[in-house]
């Protein structure tokens, strides 16, 4: 009997949009907005890309913009009050299992989508803090 394998991970243009929603939140206490292309060179992601992605951010009401020198992005709310699921819909659309058609497991798949969509209902706030704990990790040298 096969074993069942089930993978999930986050696409470049989650990632990406993770990244650049992080590089937004360290400035949104003092309300500044930052420009495209200094997010993607903090973050190193190609400028015409992250562009996109934050117009689809845009759209889901997750970032604000302005024109003009001081213009750019914002979080339009709190990194906390913003959750990765909402990041993924907005980049990705619907969270989903697929089963193929009507089947005798959809109420286990929907249960499962269920559970998915749950775990997905963290902060951008805990984002931050894990990759600012990722790199002071990195950052730590062991002696041996």
């Amino acid at each position: 009997m096969g074993n069942i394998r089930i993978m999930i991970g986050l696409s470049s243009s989650t990632r990406y949009s993770v990244a650049a929603l992080c590089e937004l939140a360290s400035l949104f206490e003092g309300g500044q907005f930052l420009g495209v292309r200094a997010i993607a060179e903090r973050r190193d992601i190609p400028a015409r890309y992250l562009e996109q992605l934050l117009a689809q951010l845009k759209q889901a009401g997750l970032v604000e913009s302005a024109r003009g020198p001081a213009g750019g992005f914002r979080l339009s709310r709190p990194a906390g009050d913003i959750e990765l699921l909402e990041i993924i819909e907005a980049v990705e659309g619907p969270v989903q299992l697929a089963s193929g058609g009507p089947c005798p497991y959809d109420e286990v798949l929907r249960r499962c989508r269920d559970g998915l969509r749950d775990a997905l209902r963290v902060g951008l706030d805990e984002l931050v803090e894990a990759e600012l704990a990722h790199r002071a990790g990195s950052r730590m040298m062991y002696h041996i």
